[in-house]
């Protein structure tokens, strides 16, 4: 009998969250439909970083929320951020938390590693970044007056895009809050309606 208590406390479980995802869709559905954008829904079981990455090799742009829902974790960023920016394969716009609707962006901040993987990444990102009033491209914890974002600002260049370099101390801190520290003190953030 334990064991059967178990299987329906499972059971409830799966269905209470078959519920908030069926609820979530439906408020997503509610605020895309007048929206000037084709999208689509997607349902995956897997890991939730992998399935956005899987996903975003055919996509345009990756939108995400820069903090989790959870009631516990309002200071936190969301813990998938990392991986996604790493390793998407489209552009990724991080939403600050009092957006409800993107209008126009102010200054832009681009955190550049100079990997392969994220080359793509900006380039897919120019049409937004022509669209910023400034832009600034960061490095976290790289060798002093090595400036890898030099090749970023010389590509970003060719499309009349002029943008600044700095270098930002690595520290015990990841380099997802060293940057959103950094995006705050240029405040980086999108014009809302």
């Amino acid at each position: 009998m334990l064991a059967g208590g178990r299987v329906f406390a499972q059971g409830a479980i799966v269905a209470d969250l078959n519920g908030r995802e069926s609820e979530l869709h439906q408020d997503i559905l509610a605020k895309l439909q007048h929206e000037d954008v084709l999208w689509h829904w997607v349902t995956m079981d897997e890991d939730v970083a992998e399935s956005i990455i899987a996903a975003s090799k055919l996509s345009d742009l990756v939108i995400l929320s820069k903090r989790s829902n959870a009631a516990n974790s309002k200071d936190m960023l969301l813990p998938i951020i990392d991986d996604v920016v790493v390793s998407a394969g489209c552009a990724l716009l991080v939403v600050p938390d009092d957006v409800n609707r993107l209008q126009s962006i102010d200054n832009a901040v681009i955190g550049w590693n100079s990997t392969t993987e994220s080359a793509p990444n900006i380039r897919r990102a120019v049409p937004f970044l022509k669209a910023a009033s400034s832009v600034h491209i960061a490095s976290v914890g790289v060798e002093e007056g090595t400036y890898p974002q030099t090749d970023a600002n010389c590509y970003l260049s060719r499309h009349d895009i002029v943008s600044d370099i700095h270098e930002l101390p690595g520290t015990a801190r990841s380099a997802a809050m060293t940057l959103h520290d950094f995006a705050v003190s240029k405040q980086a953030r999108v014009r809302t309606t």
